[in-house]
């Protein structure tokens, strides 16, 4: 049997005795292979790497048994999540699936009745962020992972993410909503300067003032006149 695999993206692991084509000008000897594995009777694998071959290889299943499938990351995950459609920002952008590897984080999870998006927030930037509304305690959490990271090397999936929830917090989070609307301009600098403000509440307005000077910093909290009313989290 001749078994052709369409994979553009590697979802598909080649063994030793798989033909792999990724090259045009490797199609003749696929096609002679194909056509003295079928007269030989014995199987063969040929995994096509190159899109555009996917259509070239038809021919190939005229050999006796010959068969192709085509691998799709959004079929892929789309069938592991138990979803019969993904969010049209992963069908425009199947290398994300890649990027993040998200088919391996889909095998490991255990099946929950959730939408794609509250999946990915669990998986790519932890549980809080799928908070409806978010109390006190999950503040912490929230900051925490903000300043934490390096938002010029965090993935555009990543970053929509954040700030879609960012978006959605300032609409339906009654005690926090004049918070998140502030962070949304730029949450990774604004949690910062919001965290160091903080930590320099035992010190003497004077003091704090001058340092929180640089950078801009001062501008940039002042933006948020009630943030004194927030009780202080440990980060």
């Amino acid at each position: 049997m001749i078994e052709i695999i369409c994979d553009e993206y590697g979802l598909y692991p080649a063994e030793e005795t798989d033909l792999v084509l990724t090259e045009t000008t490797q199609y003749e000897a696929a096609d002679a292979a194909a056509e003295q594995h079928t007269k030989e009777g014995r199987p063969l694998r040929i995994i096509v790497r190159n899109p555009v071959l996917f259509d070239w290889v038809d021919v190939l299943t005229r050999y006796s048994g010959g068969e192709k499938r085509i691998l799709s990351p959004v079929h892929e995950l789309a069938d592991l999540l138990r979803q019969p459609v993904l969010p049209d920002y992963l069908q425009k952008n199947p290398q994300w699936i890649v990027d993040l590897d998200l088919l391996k984080k889909a095998e490991q999870q255990s099946r929950q009745e959730e939408t794609t998006d509250c999946w990915l927030r669990k998986v790519l930037i932890g549980p809080v962020w799928n908070t409806s509304s978010p109390a006190s305690e999950d503040l912490t959490l929230i900051f925490s992972w903000l300043i934490e990271q390096d938002s010029s090397s965090l993935h555009p999936l990543v970053l929509c993410l954040v700030q879609d929830q960012l978006t959605f917090w300032s609409h339906h989070s009654p005690d926090y909503a004049e918070l998140f609307s502030w962070l949304e301009t730029s949450p990774f600098k604004r949690a910062r300067y919001l965290t160091w403000e903080q930590l320099l509440f035992s010190y003497p307005v004077e003091k704090r003032t001058v340092w929180l000077q640089q950078e801009n910093m001062f501008y940039e909290l002042s933006c948020f006149p009630n943030r004194d009313d927030l009780s202080r989290f440990a980060v």
